[in-house]
């Protein structure tokens, strides 16, 4: 009975420390591994820092096509908003070199910005196997932007 005790004894924590939650890696000014992650904390306020693009670039209204009846989001120096959405739609954001940060209620949607112009934006999301595309919205003037 004694030996079956520390068997299980031994069984239950060699499980609990093996199964323990892993801390999580913060990214600081690099581009991002979509295997890396910020704390899952609430950002205070939206921020570029040292990014690859202009950031006018990012500001202004895109959808994934221009057959659908309503944009995918909108973004300002603020914010970024869904189109269409029932419920709060305005979503905190970080843009840190070439890695973009989307504070959402649960989870922290974490991609990659491949390309920035002024017609389009490419962001290859970490839950996504392929780039989504961006177009800019077409009835949406864009000033001239010195790359």
């Amino acid at each position: 009975m004694k030996n079956l005790f520390l068997y299980l004894f031994s069984f239950f924590t060699i499980g609990f420390f093996s199964c323990k939650e892993k801390p999580l890696k913060q990214v600081v000014h690099s581009t991002l591994n979509l295997n890396d992650s910020l704390p899952n904390k609430r950002f205070g306020k939206s921020e570029i820092i040292n990014s690859k693009f202009n950031p006018k670039l990012f500001f202004g209204i895109w959808t994934l096509s221009y057959d659908d009846p309503a944009c995918d989001f909108e973004m300002d120096e603020k914010v970024l908003s869904f189109c269409d959405y029932d419920g709060e739609s305005d979503r905190l954001y970080k843009i840190i070199v070439d890695s973009v940060f989307l504070d959402n209620p649960f989870l922290i949607f974490k991609g990659k910005i491949v390309k920035a112009t002024g017609d389009s934006l490419i962001i290859h999301w970490q839950e996504n196997k392929t780039p989504e595309t961006y177009l800019r919205w077409k009835d949406e003037e864009v000033e001239e932007v010195e790359l």
